[in-house]
Formats: C-alpha cells, sequence, structure tokens
C-alpha cells in the first residue's frame, strides 16, 4: 500500500518518516496544490493546531488527536446580527466535511475549525468553539477532506496541540513539542 504523507510547511515536513507532499497554508493553497499530489493509496495529512479553551482541561499541548470532522468557520459574511456562513445564506456547500476513513489509530476523535483567520482573541475562542461545537482549529483540514471526497480516496487527518486558540501569545505556544509527539505518532503509521 502506497501512503502519501502530506502537510502544510516544511518544518512539518521534516518530521514526516516518508516524504511529504508540501501542499503550502490555508484552505486555497492547500486545494490548489493537493490537485498536483500524487497518486497513493492512502493520505495522511498532519499538521500542529490550536485547541479551542474549554477543551484544555481535556488535551493538552502536544497531544495528538484525531480529525473526525472539519468545518470552515469564516466563510461568508458579517452583518448586523452577527456572522452568517454559507449555510446560513443558503448559498453552499457541505456544514461539514467528514473523514472518509474510520479511526485505525489509538487517539481521540475531534471536530475541528478550518480557518482562513486564526483565533487571536478570547471573544473569537469562544464564539468559535461555542457556534461550531469544536475542540481545535487548524487552516487546512476541510480542503483535505475535500481533496479526498473528489479523489474517492482514502485517508486521514492528524494534528497536535501546538498552543491554545484564544489571546495571541506566542510564548505560551511549544510547537517543538507539538511536532515531536506529531512525529512519534506518525511513525506509528509506517
Amino acid at each position: 500500500m502506497k501512503i502519501q504523507f502530506v502537510c502544510a510547511t516544511d518544518l512539518e515536513a521534516k518530521i514526516s518518516p516518508l516524504p511529504a507532499f508540501i501542499h503550502g497554508i490555508g484552505l486555497m493553497e492547500t486545494a490548489a496544490n493537493l490537485s498536483k499530489c500524487p497518486e497513493a493509496d492512502f493520505y495522511i495529512q498532519y499538521g500542529i493546531a490550536g485547541l479551542y479553551p474549554k477543551h484544555k482541561d481535556s488535551f493538552a499541548i502536544g497531544d495528538c488527536l484525531f480529525i473526525q470532522q472539519e468545518v470552515i468557520a469564516d466563510l461568508g459574511t458579517q452583518t448586523d446580527f452577527g456572522f452568517l456562513n454559507l449555510n446560513d445564506l443558503n448559498l453552499a456547500g457541505p456544514s461539514a466535511y467528514l473523514c472518509p476513513s474510520h479511526n485505525s489509530t489509538s487517539l481521540p476523535e475531534v471536530s475541528s475549525l478550518s480557518v482562513n483567520n486564526c483565533t487571536g482573541t478570547l471573544d473569537t475562542a469562544i464564539y468559535r468553539e461555542n457556534r461550531f461545537n469544536a475542540h481545535i482549529e487548524s487552516m487546512e483540514g476541510a480542503a483535505f477532506f475535500k481533496f479526498l471526497n473528489l479523489r474517492q480516496a482514502k485517508g486521514i487527518q492528524i494534528r497536535s496541540i501546538s498552543n491554545i486558540a484564544s489571546a495571541r501569545n506566542t510564548d505560551t505556544w511549544n510547537i517543538p513539542l507539538a511536532l515531536k509527539k506529531l512525529k512519534a505518532e506518525l511513525c506509528k503509521l509506517t
């Protein structure tokens, strides 16, 4: 079985046990670049993520998680009554992109938001985690699940928590720990 690892950045690619395809950061880069990804029997997207504050008693920095579903959280419009996503506007798209493969890992399953604009305030964190009932956020997951759907391919997404998605304070982030633990999980999959 040919496994293809995919990730957003050079830094993440360095921890892959097999050569990784780098798709870039964000939904648009991921969608466009995955169209050039080599054919494989199974795809594994991996990377770091921010954990929403209400889940910090359940998970810690460095914990690795299996992403069961992705929701695009910030595609829509602002109104006097708040944010409306494409479903609220009856325009298009599913409300969630589901992982097409079962969880064959021992990792906890969570719901993730794909965002173009990472959370940087406590108000945004509270809004997003409550509105979408999400555990974490990243910038590429929904595009990856859409790619799998279009290719009718099997694959999973694994994320490691690097920070709490709240008021932006990079002093509290631990990307090296997140990558170290993520590398250990990826090695179990090969």
